[in-house]
């Protein structure tokens, strides 16, 4: 992960051609003026593993899943959605049969920011990791939260958790107490 020390939308226009004007019609077309879509305070954590509190984390997946609605059915929004977002190394091929690109579109730089957006509108608080006893599948996720802030941006975690879920994927329905099936597909 790094955290990039310019604002969101600055950096996300400086990376990708059509960001700016993408991001507030999607944020407008979801309720949210320009200003808060532009607003400088939002953080950027360019990081596609976190934690959130469990309140937060099914509201985020009703938000992303609105957003996600408004890019595909907004046909206004498809050709700057799908121009090149030139970013600076080819797609996996994992992306180009997804998405029958060569290139990368807009669609996952934006979706990777709305976290940053949703959060700071939700006034969380933030923290960039997690102490190393999480792994422990005996670690109390109740009392962390009801201490510790409600969101955390895990660096450099996708093995680790992947061994952790690995070997105790239990602990974390017991911790979130709600069904994964729960968050929209």
């Amino acid at each position: 992960m790094h955290r990039i020390h310019q604002p969101l939308v600055v950096h996300g226009q400086r990376c990708h051609p059509h960001f700016a004007a993408l991001w507030t019609a999607i944020l407008g077309r979801m309720g949210f003026t320009a200003e808060q879509a532009l607003d400088r305070r939002i953080p950027f954590f360019a990081c596609n593993y976190w934690i959130a509190r469990p309140t937060l984390f099914l509201a985020y997946c009703a938000f992303v899943q609105r957003a996600v609605d408004i890019m595909e059915r907004d046909a206004d929004l498809h050709p700057l959605l799908d121009a090149s977002a030139r970013y600076g190394m080819p797609p996996p091929e994992t992306y180009k049969r997804a998405t029958g690109r060569s290139v990368y579109s807009h669609h996952p730089f934006l979706l990777e920011r709305l976290p940053c957006f949703f959060f700071y509108q939700q006034g969380a608080s933030i923290v960039y990791s997690l102490p190393q006893s999480v792994w422990n599948a005996a670690f109390d996720w109740e009392a962390y939260w009801n201490a510790h802030p409600d969101l955390h941006v895990l660096p450099r975690t996708r093995h680790a958790m992947q061994r952790h879920f690995e070997k105790h994927g239990a602990a974390e329905n017991r911790a979130i107490r709600a069904p994964i099936s729960s968050c929209p597909p």
